[in-house]
């Protein structure tokens, strides 16, 4: 991507960042679906760490030697963080959420979800084939399933994390009062303005990384 990342508004940069890397048309806008799938890649990256530094760089613009700064590493290491952080992205089976949440769990089948053939049957016989099936279904019918052992389940659950809340439950949007005061004491910590804090504080409130990042 060759424009300035603060060119366009975040999370619109990032997602134009990983269109670009993964060969998609670059839009002018982004729609609540795809912000919801764009979450979600962010929210897969294993390592917290990387996932808040990818973060900053994006919602706040900051440059490699801001971050380099904050952290206590050189800017060459920032760099690499967030070029590795977006590497892993596009190329995580997760990746076509970027065709928006939604649309990308009706059209997938459970083969994306890379689960063993035991898994897979047992959704199969029980005519389960794409996401949203498993949505649907929810937690406990697949819990009621035939020949869901203990170690299947767990796999299937570990598998479909971004489909459920902390309770089993699918994902739901919004933060308490808490949660924001939580959030601006931390931000405020770390120098940011109350502008930049109430444009995060509105990215998690759209988005359901209220628990995540």
């Amino acid at each position: 991507m060759n424009e300035s990342i603060s060119t366009y508004p975040f999370p619109l940069n990032l997602y134009r960042e990983l269109c670009s890397k993964t060969g998609k048309t670059m839009p002018d806008e982004i729609t609540e679906d795809q912000i919801k799938g764009l979450n979600v890649l962010v929210d897969s990256i294993p390592n917290k760490r990387y996932r808040i530094i990818l973060l900053e760089r994006y919602l706040y613009c900051r440059t490699y030697d801001e971050i380099a700064k904050e952290y206590d590493f050189t800017s060459s290491r920032a760099g690499q963080i967030v070029q590795t952080t977006l590497k892993k992205l596009v190329n995580s089976n997760l990746s076509e959420m970027l065709m928006g949440y939604d649309r990308y769990l009706a059209i997938a089948t459970i083969e994306s979800l890379g689960l063993s053939t035991r898994a897979e049957r047992a959704f199969l016989r029980n005519g389960i084939n794409t996401l949203e099936d498993i949505l649907y279904l929810g937690q406990e019918n697949i819990r009621n399933l035939r020949a869901i052992g203990k170690d299947t389940l767990d796999e299937i659950m570990e598998k479909t994390w971004f489909l459920w809340d902390e309770e089993g439950d699918e994902v739901k949007e919004g933060l308490t009062s808490r949660q924001k005061e939580n959030i601006r004491i931390a931000l405020k910590g770390k120098g940011f303005n109350s502008k930049a804090i109430n444009e995060f504080i509105e990215f998690v409130e759209n988005n359901d990384i209220k628990n995540r990042v």
